[in-house]
């Protein structure tokens, strides 16, 4: 990475490259020797590394590590090996305690950093020489900072012991001099790649009491959990969540990359989906944080977000929110249908609903959304009457409401009031004339008083509102059979097919059609098709028995309509029609048995068969 000073001057790392002393080809040799690492050898490099001078350090260095003087993450890790980490501590040591040591302790950071690249070595003696490097104060906390980056867990734990920082209790020490804000994210950073043992120096290390804002502690730990992380990292985030307050949480989101721009209380782009790192509890916190405190608008903006976030259930949060409203302000009608629709719409609980939309209702009899509400619950738990008398109640206060008016519509076709259905979705209608459902459901309305050619038209006027109203086309296309119009049903369940070629209603529609025209290749082609997409379907296998028993294939129809029994073994109509095809197999028996079966099962037609091939 580029950094602010220069590791070596240009003209000192020209110099360099051509610089060669009788000890550092010495050096060169010992280490050129020592691949893989031997004992003698090792110990030989150890002296010989105590007795290189300052150029000797510095060309070895540059020649094989540095491809340019300003930048200390250029390693040429064929070049180094042969070398343990003892020996880039020791080199490291030395070259920080010359004359110059200040220039070249960020040199001797990047190295003790890197030599963890080409060493496969215990980290033992790696640590002990940057305890030294710190404590000697040749490095300041930037440079054990960098050194010390990717360190393992373990090891980093132990430096903090030795350096001061941490007590063997694992507790952190403060000092007078405070810690390196990067320093500190940088041991903060190897704790998190490590197992449990880190989590009480972790504790310590981010609690307020360490000096570090507990929003940046929440954004270290955010971080790890972005990257995928062990159970131990959420409880800590948790803890952090639980000792926050609600400035503490509102600066955390600011600092993540969940605000881009941020204003005076309001925000214009978000990233809500960073939260998904995060599971329910711990994002439940971080609302009921918010929540405690004064709600402002950019906090407001937060909670719907995370209640958004998929799989975010942080539903008793938000009811906690409303119930602490109720309890401060009982007489606020708003706060009781708020908690009503939470009721409802999240945790199913329509009863308590019911109970909390009343409550509005009695602080506010003109609450026309109250009554609209209590209704849909009300048509939940089957009480019609009442969802029918709370849509009354919203008309009598806005006779304009097309969907108190399509609703009321609804309820009363389900308690068979067709008459009184066509009348409310007719007036819908004349309020909005391109109110689709409305013509839908008076179309179903008018079919169950026998007013065929008014449902057709209907269900006309539908498609010409919306092309892609596909129940419209399947009831359409019934009416058109039963018309005997074949042509036009044939034509919707096309469209159908067309606009969803696994629909259900359309497959089974286009081979009954098919089959009512006399095209029984057609009709099998469509029904072969239902049965591949939908193989539970046991009506099209018995359509498929029909057809091949009328084509003469009477093995193929048997097998099919067993298929079917096999599925379904109280389908009377497959009973009655396998015994037709055993009849005309020349199997009388087995014609009387499924004759008899389809009796017992209540099929009518059994009886009249029985009667007339079965006497004996």
């Amino acid at each position: 990475q580029p950094v602010d000073v220069q590791l070596i001057s240009q003209s000192k790392y020209d110099s360099l490259s051509k610089y060669r002393s009788k000890l550092l080809s010495d050096f060169y040799d010992l280490k050129n020797s020592n691949y893989p690492n031997t004992e003698e050898i090792n110990s030989k490099l150890d002296s010989k590394c105590s007795e290189l001078e300052e150029d000797d350090i510095l060309s070895f260095i540059s020649l094989k590590y540095l491809h340019d003087p300003r930048v200390g993450d250029h390693l040429l890790t064929a070049e180094l090996k042969g070398l343990n980490l003892k020996h880039f501590g020791l080199l490291c040591v030395r070259l920080s305690t010359l004359d110059l040591k200040k220039r070249y302790a960020l040199l001797s950071a990047y190295l003790l950093r890197d030599a963890r690249g080409v060493s496969g070595d215990k980290l033992d003696d790696h640590v002990k020489s940057i305890q030294e490097l710190y404590q000697t104060k040749y490095f300041d906390d930037r440079q054990l900072a960098i050194s010390i980056s990717g360190l393992s867990s373990e090891a980093t734990l132990n430096l903090t012991k030795e350096i001061d920082l941490v007590t063997s209790e694992n507790k952190f020490v403060k000092t007078d001099i405070d810690i390196d804000s990067e320093l500190r994210s940088t041991i903060v950073s190897n704790l998190l790649a490590g197992g449990t043992a880190s989590i009480e120096a972790l504790g310590s290390l981010l609690s307020p009491e360490s000096g570090l804002e507990l929003s940046e502690s929440l954004v270290s730990i955010f971080s790890a959990l972005n990257g995928g992380s062990p159970e131990w990292h959420l409880d800590l985030f948790d803890q952090l969540v639980s000792s926050a307050d609600d400035d503490d949480i509102t600066d955390f989101l600011k600092r993540t990359a969940y605000v881009e721009n941020y204003l005076g209380g309001l925000y214009e782009v978000y990233h809500p989906e960073i939260f998904s790192v995060l599971p329910i509890q711990s994002r439940a916190l971080l609302i009921d944080k918010l929540d405690d405190g004064l709600v402002t608008l950019f906090e407001s903006q937060v909670i719907d977000d995370l209640n958004n976030v998929e799989q975010l259930a942080t539903e008793e949060i938000t009811l906690s929110f409303y119930t602490e409203l109720i309890e401060n302000d009982p007489n606020d009608p708003i706060n009781y249908f708020e908690r009503g629709k939470i009721l409802a719409n999240d945790f199913g609980d329509h009863q308590r609903a019911i109970e909390d939309y009343s409550s509005c209702i009695l602080l506010d009899k003109t609450f026309g959304d109250a009554y609209f509400f209590r209704s849909l619950s009300r048509e939940k738990l089957n009480d019609i009457t009442g969802s029918i008398e709370d849509y009354d109640k919203v008309l009598f206060y806005e006779p304009q409401n097309v969907r108190a008016l399509g609703n009321r519509a609804i309820m009363k076709h389900q308690i068979g009031d067709y008459i009184e259905a066509i009348t409310d979705y007719s007036e819908t209608i004349s309020i909005d004339e391109s109110y689709v459902d409305a013509y839908y459901g008076r179309a179903l309305s008018k079919s169950f008083i026998s007013d065929t050619l008014g449902a057709l038209e209907d269900y006309s006027t539908v498609i010409a509102l919306d092309n892609q109203y596909v129940n419209a086309f399947i009831n359409r296309a019934l009416i058109n059979i039963e018309l005997n119009e074949t042509d036009k049903a044939l034509e919707d369940y096309l469209t159908v097919i067309g606009i969803d070629e696994t629909n259900i209603d359309g497959l089974y529609g286009m081979g009954y059609t098919y089959y009512k025209m006399d095209s029984l290749n057609s009709s099998m082609e469509y029904y072969e098709r239902l049965i591949r997409r939908y193989p539970e379907e046991t009506a099209a296998f018995y359509s498929l028995g029909v057809i091949t028993h009328e084509r003469m294939e009477y093995k193929k129809a048997y097998s099919y309509l067993t298929k079917s029994i096999f599925m379904d073994s109280t389908y009377g109509d497959a009973y009655l029609q396998r015994g037709l095809t055993s009849l005309n197999m020349g199997d009388t028996i087995n014609a009387c048995l499924d004759w008899v079966n389809a009796k017992k099962i209540g099929n009518e037609d059994a009886s009249e068969y029985l009667t007339t091939y079965c006497k004996n």
